[in-house]
């Protein structure tokens, strides 16, 4: 068979896949607009041979990584690149990754634009290997270095702020999910917590660009040993929201994330609702740890684990 057909198949039985793996309608409305924009940038990008899939999960965009043809508008990304396509509004993503990338801080050179009411970026391909964290003495070395990124992450952009989406829109209905499924496990959790977490997305400080995502698996270091960044949610609210989502995320039984936020706000000042707002990322990240073991993604969090997310956000909260 030929090589341009057999890649052809192979794509749309990965896009007929993906479909089956969404189950909302709403979600599987936004895919086809994804796949919709991604066949017209076939064409207008000269996208040559289907590599594969990156991500193979129930959300409703495409992250595909393809050979380019000769004359494509991308060549200057190198020889391939990752497709992503958004079916829906048009997101900040490409624009805040690149806005980061002109001012030092480590992400994948990219191209945005809009097609219709989605939104697409195209990446370098790197060769990265995953980011990992067997101890917290190496933990507390990853914040130090992250939250090195933070004066820029953080910085105003108020060009980009209409295509960052709000935090607490995003962030209050995880929390939700995530408490229940602790509650279900048998963890009490006070009413007035969701009243806490619902203000501290909000946020009282101005809002800023955040990251939205940041951890281990939105990390990669590359052959020279360097850290990369990627897969921003692009959202918008609280500087300090970064770090307590990062610093829940990396606390383990051996490592409070109260030690970690203390080193990132001795780089970052974080202001007044860093504690709220790290109490609540505890929460939503112990819920959020036993889904994701329900899920085959990961082993069960032991309770020494859980305990010290839960620890954390009752002093913080009390």
């Amino acid at each position: 068979m030929d090589d341009t057909l057999a890649a052809g198949n192979d794509l749309l039985g990965e896009l007929r896949r993906h479909r089956k793996r969404v189950a909302d309608e709403r979600d599987r409305a936004l895919l086809d607009a994804a796949t919709d924009v991604l066949l017209t940038l076939i064409s207008k990008l000269r996208l040559g041979a289907f590599l594969g899939t990156l991500v193979r999960d129930g959300k409703p965009r495409l992250l595909l990584r393809f050979r380019l043809r000769p004359g494509s508008p991308l060549a200057l990304l190198g020889d391939h690149v990752v497709v992503k396509v958004y079916g829906d509004r048009p997101r900040g993503e490409g624009p805040l990754l690149q806005l980061w990338h002109r001012h030092g801080v480590p992400t994948p050179r990219l191209v945005y634009d809009e097609e219709g009411d989605c939104s697409w970026l195209a990446l370098e391909h790197l060769s990265l290997a995953p980011v990992v964290a067997p101890s917290p003495t190496v933990r507390a070395v990853l914040t130090h270095q992250v939250s090195g990124w933070a004066e820029v992450l953080h910085r105003p952009a108020p060009a980009l702020v209409p295509l960052l989406r709000p935090l607490g829109a995003v962030m209050v209905p995880r929390w939700d999910a995530a408490v229940a499924e602790l509650v279900s496990c048998g963890v009490a959790v006070p009413a007035f917590w969701r009243a806490r977490a619902v203000a501290a997305y909000r946020g009282e400080s101005a809002a800023r660009p955040l990251h939205g995502d940041l951890g281990l698996p939105n990390l990669g270091r590359d052959p020279a040993g360097r850290l990369i960044v990627y897969d921003a949610s692009a959202l918008a609210g609280p500087p300090a929201f970064d770090a307590a989502r990062w610093c829940a995320r990396l606390a383990c039984a051996e490592l409070d994330p109260r030690e970690l936020m203390a080193s990132w706000a001795a780089i970052e000042p974080l202001g007044s609702d860093v504690d709220a707002l790290l109490a609540t990322e505890c929460v939503l990240e112990a819920g959020s740890r036993i889904i994701e073991a329900g899920q085959g993604d990961a082993a069960a969090p032991g309770g020494d684990e859980l305990g010290v997310l839960l620890d954390a956000a009752i002093s913080l909260l009390s």
